[in-house]
């Protein structure tokens, strides 16, 4: 498994199925969402919600390879694919955990926000530093 990607197993509950036997292709979200709350602590602890300033989704898309069935055995994985002035990109795959095949994929732009303000904001220079540490690159790389 690529060792930039964050990995988070996921247990399907049985209301995740449609009527076809398959996780419906909106419960992938919370699957995402779930790996975004686990890179989200890993990078800042888990006390990382904060009141004045945060990340935002400003667009999501989703590609679906394979159905996903309520007796797999899957995860999500996460990872940093572009850090700009503004916003962040994350890459995600559900994966299979027996044969890690990509059943699905997403990529994810969020933008940093000051929620009092209702305006986005500069990538705070701390926050910029621990992506960089997290993903073992040079802080100039990472734009």
């Amino acid at each position: 498994m690529d060792e930039s990607f964050l990995f988070l197993p996921i247990q399907i509950r049985f209301n995740d199925i449609d009527p076809w036997g398959h996780v419906n292709n909106a419960v992938f979200q919370t699957y995402f969402d779930l790996g975004r709350l686990q890179f989200f602590d890993t990078l800042f602890g888990k006390s990382s919600i904060q009141r004045e300033n945060g990340l935002i989704i400003a667009h999501s898309e989703t590609d679906f390879y394979e159905p996903v069935l309520l007796n797999d055995s899957i995860g999500v994985k996460t990872r940093l694919k572009k850090t700009g002035n503004k916003s962040i990109t994350l890459r995600q795959e559900i994966i299979d955990r027996d044969t890690n095949m990509v059943k699905a994929c997403s990529i994810s732009v969020l933008v940093c926000m000051n929620y009092h303000a209702g305006e986005s904001i500069q990538i705070p220079a701390i926050w910029r530093k621990k992506l960089a540490r997290m993903h073992k690159t040079d802080e100039a790389e990472i734009r």
